[in-house]
């Protein structure tokens, strides 16, 4: 989960606006879980997000409201999606990434 990376931890980066390209990262800042005041449906638990500085390729890039309870999330409107897990973010060779489901990368094949 995004809450638990610490300073050095090791961030994947999927980008889709040219192709795409898998970049690796590491935490230089993280923060601690802010949570909101919403009303959460069904008694849900309620779950904070996260802001984090990725240095990424000598850049230091910002990821902002991360959700804390979640390994992998959408970013940039869904042209990037960020992950603490490779597993959970690294697609096939000739398959896109369309949506972003609990824990799991959906996938479109054989384009």
């Amino acid at each position: 989960m995004f809450s638990a990376l610490r300073q050095g931890s090791t961030i994947y980066i999927l980008e889709k606006e040219k192709g795409l390209v898998l970049k690796t990262g590491r935490v230089a800042t993280y923060t601690s879980p802010q949570f909101t005041n919403n009303i959460y449906p069904n008694n849900t638990t309620p779950f904070g997000f996260i802001n984090i500085t990725v240095d990424v390729d000598g850049k230091s890039v910002e990821f902002n409201n991360l959700p804390a309870n979640q390994n992998i999330a959408p970013y940039n409107g869904g042209m990037t999606v960020v992950s603490e897990s490779k597993e959970a973010i690294t697609v096939p060779k000739g398959q896109e990434v369309v949506a972003i489901g609990e824990d799991t990368v959906w996938v479109y094949g054989d384009l």
